[in-house]
């Protein structure tokens, strides 16, 4: 069978009733009894919708609920009654591929150095991204992404991993279908999501992902149908936040306005996740539900030609277009669909599995979340900064309604946080030289010179060795970004401790008395000032341990910067 035209809708609209019972969102600090009691005044058998419902508050209830809904909605204690929407994967999108399970590697010429992948010839969606550019500069390592879909099979439940995400890092999930630990894919739409975001890359099979060394969160919330409830894809969002997610893709849309869910993507976002949704495949000016809600990033989708895609939802709401595919094309004459290509199981069979091109909204919203987890690696983790960071970098469109800010562009958008590093080498030189102006004014007599060890100290703490970002050697990443980051380059956002005086005062602590290191100790600490007070300044870190978003981080790197430039000046002195 060919793999180039034949578009099976997954779900019927007559398959899927419009929602499943009733919601009751209730106030997250209510004890049991207190729960019990305001079910039994209002005549309600309310049940959890998961075993996190005791901590969430989401209960189920019958239909018995509806003719209550303005008497609940009236109560305090309540945050939301409404129906518990079906949503499903937006079609059409996916390919009826049930007698056919691998497709063959292009032959003509050899691939590039990186990645050796040999079916990334077929992903024309990669270089329109400009991935080469991204992965020269980072690729994703320390970042998470929880791919709330149909799951995604780790290999550690009943049905193994596929054979192009072995090597892939995943952390625990969870199946919110089954209420259990083990989210594994019975449908195939979340494991092809999931290797546009971190497909194992470089390893001379199959094909290529966008931030291939983040981490996966895999979130079961769809059956095998490929339908499921507003109450488990909102609880699956709060838990994806408290579990330390930086990024949630859904590729899922449909059903009405849910303020549960509304308020589970605000909590996301508050609590320092991107969150990237599907625009939807109506093909209509009106942008689905998850992705119409504040603080969500919608996606549209454009097809191989690069101009919007024939199904691709748009509107006001959109912030960003991706691709997404066209399977009735064949623009590059390789044979394959010109839908975007990843590794995933067969569908109906979960033990099998293929590279084969799905399309739709559902396909581009990876793209767009894998090149925020770049963007979090390199220590820029505020949701907000982060969409800057893609938006200024995105091929500008003038149709916004159907672009939003324009196509998306990983590889501008990892440039653009170089001109980030040059402002953190400005501020080096910046602080430098107020240090030299203080000394020259004779506001404390200089004992020590700054010299080379100095010099090189400072640039290493408080900009890092910014020309390896380009480079693509081993290690460039972490070691192109300032020394008091690496913790977060490695493992996440840069914690309070290393984003503080805390290295050049313990540093200073044991080497004062050894006189040649007087330079190096003032380069430390020169660098961390220069570090803290210009990302202060630009409001650019989320500290790791400090509450909240915002005003307490600046706080923090504002007094450590201080503390930090009064002991290089205290260091410089007799």
């Amino acid at each position: 069978m060919s793999l180039t035209t034949l578009v099976f809708p997954i779900l019927l609209a007559s398959q899927v009733p419009p929602s499943d019972g009733f919601l009751v969102d209730l106030d997250d600090g209510m004890s049991d009894a207190e729960v019990t009691a305001f079910a039994r005044a209002f005549g309600l058998a309310l049940r959890p919708n998961s075993e996190f419902s005791s901590r969430n508050r989401v209960y189920l209830a019958g239909q018995e609920a509806a003719a209550l809904v303005q008497r609940l909605r009236g109560d305090a204690r309540v945050e939301a009654a409404e129906p518990n929407w079906i949503l499903s994967i937006p079609e059409p999108e996916l390919l009826d591929l049930s007698d056919e399970t691998d497709v063959p590697a292009p032959t003509d010429g050899k691939p590039k150095a990186y990645p050796d992948d040999p079916l990334y010839k077929s992903q024309w969606h990669m270089p329109m991204i400009h991935m080469d550019e991204a992965w020269a500069r980072g690729k994703g390592k320390g970042a998470v992404v929880a791919v709330i879909d149909t799951g995604i099979s780790d290999g550690k439940g009943k049905l193994p991993r596929v054979p192009d995400l072995e090597g892939t890092m995943f952390v625990p999930g969870y199946n919110f279908v089954a209420d259990n630990a083990q989210p594994d894919d019975d449908h195939g739409h979340g494991t092809h999501v999931a290797g546009t975001i971190a497909q194992r890359t470089h390893n001379a099979f199959g094909v290529a992902g966008v931030a291939p060394e983040a981490s996966l969160m895999p979130l079961k919330v769809l059956t095998k149908q490929g339908w499921g409830t507003a109450a488990d894809i909102a609880e699956a969002i709060r838990w994806a936040a408290d579990h330390k997610a930086n990024v949630i893709n859904m590729s899922l849309g449909g059903g009405g306005y849910s303020e549960a869910m509304a308020k589970a993507v605000k909590y996301a976002h508050d609590q320092g996740v991107v969150v990237v949704c599907a625009a939807g495949n109506t093909g209509r000016g009106r942008v689905e539900f998850p992705a119409a809600y504040p603080g969500a990033l919608a996606v549209s989708a454009v097809g191989p030609d690069g101009e919007k895609a024939w199904y691709s939802s748009f509107g006001k709401e959109t912030f960003i277009a991706a691709p997404g595919g066209d399977t009735r094309v064949d623009l590059n004459g390789d044979g394959i669909a010109d839908g975007v290509l990843q590794d995933t199981i067969a569908m109906g069979d979960p033990m099998r599995h293929g590279f084969f091109p799905f399309q739709g909204t559902s396909m581009a919203t990876p793209h767009v979340a894998g090149a925020a987890a770049l963007v979090v690696a390199r220590g820029v983790t505020k949701p907000d900064a982060v969409a800057k960071v893609l938006a200024d970098s995105a091929e500008k469109r003038p149709d916004k309604l159907r672009f939003g800010n324009g196509l998306l562009s990983a590889g501008a958008a990892m440039k653009a946080l170089d001109g980030r590093d040059e402002g953190r080498l400005l501020s080096v030189a910046g602080v430098l030289g107020l240090l030299a102006w203080a000394a020259r004014r004779r506001l404390g007599s200089a004992r020590a010179r700054l010299g080379l060890g100095g010099l090189v100290a400072a640039i290493v703490v408080g900009a890092g060795l910014t020309p390896l970002a380009g480079s693509g050697l081993p290690w460039a990443g972490t070691l192109s970004t300032p020394l008091l980051t690496w913790d977060g380059a490695l493992w996440g956002a840069p914690s309070a401790l290393a984003m503080s005086v805390a290295l050049p005062m313990v540093a200073a602590l044991f080497l004062l008395g050894v006189g040649r290191l007087r330079g190096v100790l003032i380069g430390l600490a020169a660098g961390a000032a220069a570090l803290l007070l210009g990302d202060a300044f630009r409001g650019l870190s989320d500290v790791a341990g400090i509450p909240g978003m915002g005003l307490l981080d600046t706080l923090w790197l504002a007094v450590n910067g201080v503390l930090s430039l009064a002991l290089a000046w205290l260091l410089s002195r007799r």
